[in-house]
């Protein structure tokens, strides 16, 4: 009987612990589901602001192009000693912050290609999201910024480099939230040489953009330092940034040719020093950015212009025929299409609107480039999800742009098309 009591006792004994092990891995899927579910319908609410803050992008830039553009006109017509010069200037100014404004709001839209990059200056872009940090921090923490004016740009995906710095930043924030602190973020030009390689290790002899967030938080112990940058790994506060984690940080600068160091003091603060490629000024340029120092056009040339916003076509005419073009504007692309047709040598360049009606700027430009391949085609859209410099030029599209534009930039962009087809 004691035999029979036993082993019935050690049975039930082991389909208590098999039960008691199912219980606890049903437990475990259901907070698995649980997870996933709320990560489910976090993607959904990116997903519904992104479509929303593309639809928005187009019609604000088209906006913005239109009060840049009469501006502009409005400056060539004024000596720049007049103080309306001057003040017209600032209206410029806002209109780049606010289209700058943009590019951050599409940064929540899951669309964005990310493999984009471009030129650009991270002054600019470093205040605007320690603006936005800002606006985010609890009295006892404050923000001091050294941002050296001389930093050449570098070559970057601008929604990437906003992910590394909002991290960043955020994480450096949450290690002060306790006692408060200040979170000092510096951007300087640092080169690298042969000499000092085991004083960054993973980087290359060059120069370099080094972003800099030093914060006086509770700091990092050995182990924690050695493992911030493995996926998945998370201690306090670490991790607890946009979303991303380190180990994505530590990937998109990577990727980009950079590298990441790091340095902690338990109870002194953590320093990340953040280095990106200074760009090769020699190498290709966004139209923005190649422009940029160029004198006013001198050619002369008729553009077929077309954009469905009227209020576009007129600026545009207004404007480049004051820089010696002749345009014929159309808000209609089957319009301009048969007007080509009629006569396809008249137009030394095109430059049409991505999003349009009835028949796209992508496929006008087809057309155009079936009738006559010679003729440049210069694309311009306020936002796309699918149009991007690179396929722009897979089409056979020969410049790519952004709106807001300026006319002067255009202009510019236009001479120097029309000066290689007459070499």
């Amino acid at each position: 009987l004691e035999e029979l009591v036993e082993e019935r006792s050690a049975e039930i004994l082991r389909y208590a612990r098999m039960l008691e092990q199912e219980i606890t891995d049903r437990q475990l899927a259901e907070k698995e589901r649980e997870k996933l579910l709320r990560q489910l319908q976090q993607k959904q609410k990116i997903e519904a602001i992104g479509a929303l803050a593309g639809g928005i992008a187009h019609d604000f830039n088209n906006i913005l192009n239109a009060i840049l553009s009469y501006t502009e006109l409005s400056m060539h017509k004024l000596p720049n000693d007049d103080k309306i010069y001057s003040h017209l200037e600032k209206v410029v100014q806002s209109v780049n912050r606010a289209r700058d404004l943009v590019r951050q709001i599409l940064t929540f839209s899951s669309r964005t290609t990310d493999s984009e990059r471009s030129i650009m200056q991270l002054q600019p872009l470093t205040k605007e999201e320690i603006k936005i940090l800002r606006g985010t921090l609890p009295k006892n923490i404050s923000i001091v910024l050294k941002i050296s004016p001389d930093c050449r740009p570098v070559r970057a995906n601008f929604i990437q480099i906003h992910q590394v710095i909002m991290n960043i930043g955020t994480n450096a924030v949450k290690a002060m939230q306790e006692k408060g602190g200040t979170l000092t973020v510096s951007l300087q030009e640092v080169e690298v040489k042969n000499t000092e390689r085991d004083k960054y290790p993973g980087l290359t002899p060059q120069t370099y953009a080094c972003l800099e967030f030093h914060d006086t938080g509770k700091g990092m112990d050995k182990e924690t330092l050695e493992h911030i940058f493995e996926p998945y790994y998370t201690k306090d506060t670490l991790g607890t940034g946009t979303g991303l984690g380190l180990a994505t940080v530590h990937s998109i600068v990577k990727s980009h040719g950079g590298g990441c160091v790091v340095k902690s003091i338990p109870g002194k603060g953590t320093t990340f020093r953040i280095y990106l490629p200074i760009a090769d000024q020699g190498g290709s340029h966004t139209a923005r950015s190649a422009i940029k120092n160029e004198d006013p056009p001198t050619a002369t040339g008729t553009v077929l212009f077309v954009d469905d916003e009227k209020i576009i076509t007129d600026v545009a005419k207004l404007a480049l025929e004051e820089y010696g073009l002749t345009v014929d504007s159309f808000t209609n692309s089957c319009q301009a299409l048969k007007a080509f047709k009629d006569n396809p040598q008249r137009y030394d360049v095109v430059v049409t609107d991505y999003k349009m009606p009835g028949l796209t700027g992508t496929r006008l430009a087809k057309k155009i480039l079936e009738l006559n391949p010679e003729v440049p085609v210069v694309m311009a859209t306020g936002y796309s999800d699918i149009m991007n410099e690179k396929n722009a030029l897979r089409l056979g599209i020969k410049e790519f742009v952004m709106k807001p534009i300026s006319m002067g930039d255009l202009a510019v962009i236009i001479s120097r098309l029309i000066k290689k087809q007459t070499i």
